[in-house]
């Protein structure tokens, strides 16, 4: 049914009897026949994007593409099929919204995206966010003070020790680690497998975000 319906991102959740979080998906609606009938006039935009996503798979290095246009053109529609190409040469592909009225770490497209890379949905029990922090760790992602940051990422929960440590640092410092531990988690995994990283309506961007932003093209 996947291609039928639209889920929320997966969640887990800790189920009694269960050793391990369960992974679930939380329908949203079906599919509107828009998105399941062919692409009209877009044959020079889609080869585009198929070049692109086809020399970064060969290469191993990324693209940028900025996708412009008037609103009502099908900027979404365009970039519904190019997830779908993206999926079918083998990328993991991952959108964040920006909003216009304002952004909370929930919906801070940074955010958005760390999620979606580690699989995990807005609702995300902080006992499994502990956990995935604790394992990214201790395979090598990051460190101690990067654990910190991916918690931040993750909308995970902070103790008082913790939240102490970065009240102390320097605006400065704590920018730079978000950015840091954020490289850290793409290489990781797109080291697993390609990826298509898609952030819509980019000119609502809050320009406290667009240094992170950045670090998605170099």
């Amino acid at each position: 049914l996947s291609h039928k319906i639209d889920c929320d991102p997966p969640n887990f959740l800790e189920v009694k009897g269960f050793e391990s979080a369960v992974r679930t998906h939380r329908f949203k609606q079906f599919q509107k026949l828009e998105s399941r009938s062919p692409l009209i006039g877009r044959d020079s935009e889609m080869a585009l994007f198929r070049k692109a996503l086809k020399d970064c798979a060969a290469t191993g290095r990324g693209e940028t593409v900025y996708v412009c246009a008037e609103a009502g053109m099908g900027k979404s529609r365009l970039l519904h099929e190019v997830s779908k190409e993206a999926r079918s040469l083998g990328f993991d592909s991952h959108s964040a919204l920006i909003l216009d009225f304002g952004l909370g770490d929930a919906q801070n497209p940074i955010n958005q995206l760390v999620r979606a890379l580690c699989g995990l949905g807005e609702q995300t029990q902080r006992s499994v966010i502990r956990r995935l922090v604790s394992d990214l760790t201790e395979t090598g992602t990051g460190d101690e003070i990067s654990a910190l940051f991916m918690t931040v990422l993750l909308g995970g929960e902070i103790d008082r020790g913790s939240a102490a440590m970065l009240d102390a640092m320097s605006d400065k410092v704590r920018a730079d680690g978000l950015r840091e531990t954020l490289r850290r988690l793409i290489r990781r995994f797109a080291a697993n497998k390609p990826l298509l990283l898609m952030i819509e309506d980019l000119h609502w961007a809050d320009l406290a975000i667009l240094p992170n932003i950045k670090i998605l093209v170099e």
